[in-house]
């Protein structure tokens, strides 16, 4: 890179001096024979440069000489040093006999650039490929152990369902709010028909809130079935039922009838 851009300059400072199409831009400078060098260009591309060097010619060239080369930085303007090549190689400016040879370097050291620019291409594709493969790989296993954690939760659920009295009353409430946080539900408040003694109720409500804002009450019959009548819905002949309301309880949209807390359970699932 550094003979490149050497040679670049060589060419361009000779054919600024010999064309009026081009020299209308800043020409740079030839510091130290062929090295040509634009301060101004280098101030204005590299003010991290400046912060430290200064913005006098000779802090910048040392920087340059010494550091900047080496980071891959610019002498001057690319495009110009480019344009100017190209115009070269391409027969449209004349070229003194003095860098005939120095053209010759420039387009090997254009080609080999070119070369080392596809075998990066082609080891940047490889690494990206191969980053992906981990992601993949990376988000499989994720998905695995996402997967065998329902399961347990599932066979954990069932489990506890299993062994649910139905006629333990606080042992089915405690499940079915316990579920239903699990689930997502806000545990809004429980009521009993007997407050006092909640297991000797006749019926049970428990009112929760899923994260939608839709509202739901579960009906419990602790003593046997139940007897419910609101909002033109009549409920009877069972242990366990969910009413589905709209948000502010005003309205009772459906209800489902259940005969076990494990149905229950899956019932609150689907309206999680």
């Amino acid at each position: 890179m550094k003979n490149g851009k050497r040679i670049v300059g060589a060419v361009l400072c000779s054919v600024l001096l010999m064309t009026d199409s081009i020299a209308a831009c800043a020409a740079p400078k030839m510091i130290e024979g062929d090295q040509v060098f634009d301060s101004e260009f280098y101030a204005a591309a590299y003010p991290d440069v400046t912060a430290k060097f200064g913005t006098a010619e000779s802090s910048l060239y040392k920087h340059y000489k010494n550091w900047g080369v080496k980071e891959g930085r610019w002498p001057a303007d690319p495009n110009l040093m480019v344009y100017a090549l190209q115009q070269a190689l391409e027969g449209k400016i004349p070229l003194p006999s003095s860098i005939t040879g120095a053209v010759a370097d420039a387009s090997a050291s254009q080609t080999a650039a070119a070369n080392t620019a596809t075998a990066d291409t082609a080891a940047n594709a490889a690494a990206v490929a191969q980053a992906q493969q981990q992601a993949d790989a990376a988000a499989a296993a994720q998905a695995q152990q996402q997967a065998a954690a329902t399961a347990q939760a599932q066979a954990t659920q069932s489990a506890a369902s299993a062994g649910v009295n139905i006629n333990d009353a606080t042992t089915v409430i405690n499940n079915i709010a316990s579920e239903a946080m699990m689930d997502g539900y806000n545990v809004l408040l429980m009521r009993a028909s007997d407050p006092s003694n909640p297991a000797a109720s006749d019926e049970i409500w428990l009112d929760i809130m899923n994260s939608k804002g839709a509202g739901f009450r579960v009906l419990y019959g602790p003593k046997g079935n139940i007897s419910y009548t609101d909002k033109g819905v009549n409920i009877s002949s069972c242990r366990l039922a969910l009413l589905i309301y709209n948000t502010d309880y005003s309205a009772i949209k459906d209800y489902k009838i259940v005969n076990t807390v494990e149905e229950m359970f899956s019932l609150l699932s689907q309206y999680k």
